[in-house]
């Protein structure tokens, strides 16, 4: 049975502020600022196949300009069914500016004793500094999902079994972001290997070793 998270957001944080000409050719002082997002009941879960779906709010107020936040959300959770699924947020504030939230919640029977955290390098590359951060069972960050050093890019993914990890389409500060034929392998050293689905990646299989 599919479900739905539930969660609103809001924003705070005056950045700079600009120019913005009205119909009437008068000068307009506009604000700049985006939604600070806070998650109230976290951010991060994982449940069992068959699971209870979380309960999360996202709560929001834009304090650079004194109002409540407009937000449009989508997503929803299959608990039947191994995955990772991502329920985005948009809070867009009445100058136009926006932030994209996601909650991440992980569904996984993959055991607890299994830990894929921890330092990697891709392989053929020079990049060795990539950080694998554990967030829930299964659900997991990494710090350089395309292994660029030129183009470190944020994005999360699940292990769904003991040998494939999942990461659907999710926001990322290089626009929306996927991986596929993800795989996991153990011996002689935990090894990752996916596709980067992103106009900003090429199409080669990328392979980074825990080390």
């Amino acid at each position: 049975m599919k479900k739905t998270i539930l969660f609103i957001l809001a924003a705070s944080a005056l950045i700079f502020t600009s120019c913005k000409k009205t119909p009437a050719n008068v000068s307009k002082v506009v604000k700049v600022s985006y939604p600070n997002i806070i998650y109230s009941g976290g951010q991060f879960f994982s449940i069992p196949v068959g699971g209870t779906v979380p309960s999360v709010t996202v709560s929001a107020y834009d304090s650079a300009l004194g109002e409540n936040i407009t937000v449009t959300q989508s997503g929803t959770v299959d608990n039947t069914t191994p995955g990772l699924y991502i329920l985005q947020a948009n809070a867009r504030n009445s100058n136009g500016y926006t932030t994209v939230g996601a909650i991440y919640v992980a569904v996984t029977n993959i055991s607890p004793t299994i830990d894929l955290s921890g330092n990697y390098a891709r392989l053929g590359t020079a990049d060795s500094s990539i950080i694998v951060t554990k967030e829930a069972n299964g659900l997991y960050q990494s710090s350089d999902i395309g292994g660029a050093l030129s183009l470190p890019i944020v994005a999360y993914f699940a292990q769904i079994n003991d040998s494939t990890i999942v990461g659907p389409d999710q926001p990322t500060d290089a626009g929306t972001l996927s991986i596929s034929n993800g795989a996991v392998a153990y011996s002689p050293d935990t090894t990752l290997s996916y596709h980067v689905v992103n106009a900003s990646f090429g199409t080669q299989l990328r392979t980074f070793v825990k080390y």
